[in-house]
């Protein structure tokens, strides 16, 4: 889904729990989500990016693209997450709605991060902080 698309969808759902940002590996990244902070922990699925320093945060390599639905509903559902960054990936439309809907319900923040890398740090790491 393009950012575009995703920016209309979620203009016209009102889905304040779901964001999509970009972000580049020779940046720190922060974002301050809108949606009302929960005590939980912080997920990140990713292949690229870390956290730098970050209290209850937990970085899991990212499922296969046909477990990735399945496997960020089980993380949203388990209570015990105030925030889940994923990195690269796009939902269809359909999984973009159920998601925001289970984000909304359990009151959890999903941020869809587009990470891009130039050819010459390749091997650096992108920070999510």
């Amino acid at each position: 889904m393009s950012l575009a698309a995703f920016n209309h969808l979620t203009e016209s759902c009102q889905l304040e729990h779901l964001h999509q940002v970009s972000a580049s590996n020779d940046t720190w990244y922060s974002y301050p989500p809108k949606a009302k902070q929960v005590k939980g922990w912080t997920y990140l699925l990713s292949d690229i990016m870390t956290f730098k320093q970050h209290d209850y945060a937990i970085r899991l390599h990212k499922p296969l693209k046909d477990d990735m639905f399945h496997q960020c509903a089980k993380i949203i559902c388990s209570g015990k997450v105030s925030e889940l960054y994923i990195e690269n990936h796009e939902f269809d439309v359909s999984e973009t709605k159920q998601l925001a809907l289970l984000a909304k319900s359990k009151e959890v923040n999903v941020v869809l991060l587009t990470v891009e890398r130039s050819p010459l740090q390749r091997s650096a790491n992108t920070w999510l902080h």
